[in-house]
């Protein structure tokens, strides 16, 4: 009988603590579903705050200077290709898209005036990448700054938006394939 009226406490004290531990999972999965959210390439790439085009991780006109500090690199990173301009190459990895996604910026006399992020699809995966980055862009870029006729991400086909100070970024498709790949670049360009 004693191990008996034991047994009650014990039972209850373990549905109370399953029950805390579902009442905690339930609070954490709609945090990782955000998370997921995050998995769009547009959103990780562009503000579009206030119907502007501008890249997230560093503003037009920003120091090469300062993206250098960001990204933990040094001025030898930086290549010249052409007078009084100059690139820097980083690998990201974008959760859904790739582990090895290339950031290109570009400066022109030290500052950013564009940011393209590219990168290599197996040739079989293409045509579900497009699709997926077309349900991207319809749910990041904003309608009224689209410049193509229709997002014709889904068929491979370039789509361009711009905003009203002429800032524009343009989805594009390279048509040659290289070793059973095919590249996908997002461009965010500066008014000139």
């Amino acid at each position: 009988m004693k191990t008996r009226m034991n047994a009650v406490p014990f039972a209850r004290r373990f549905a109370g603590r399953l029950l805390l531990c579902l009442c905690c999972l339930c609070f954490l999965l709609p945090s990782c579903s955000a998370e997921e959210g995050e998995e769009n390439l547009f959103r990780y790439a562009i503000d579009t705050s206030d119907s502007r085009i501008a890249p997230r991780r560093a503003a037009f006109g920003t120091e090469d200077s300062a993206v250098l500090e960001e990204l933990g690199l040094s001025e030898e990173d930086l290549e010249p290709v052409g007078e009084n301009y100059n690139r820097l190459l980083n690998t990201v990895s974008i959760p859904g898209l790739s582990d090895e996604v290339t950031e290109i910026y570009s400066f022109y006399d030290g500052k950013l005036v564009s940011l393209r992020y590219t990168v290599w699809i197996p040739v079989e995966e293409f045509d579900a990448a497009c699709r997926k980055l077309a349900e991207q862009a319809e749910e990041a870029m904003p309608a009224e700054l689209l410049r193509s006729v229709e997002i014709g991400i889904a068929e491979g086909n370039d789509t361009s938006w711009q905003d009203g100070a002429q800032n524009w970024a343009q989805m594009s498709f390279a048509q040659n394939i290289e070793e059973g790949r095919r590249n996908i670049s997002l461009s965010i360009m500066a008014a000139r």
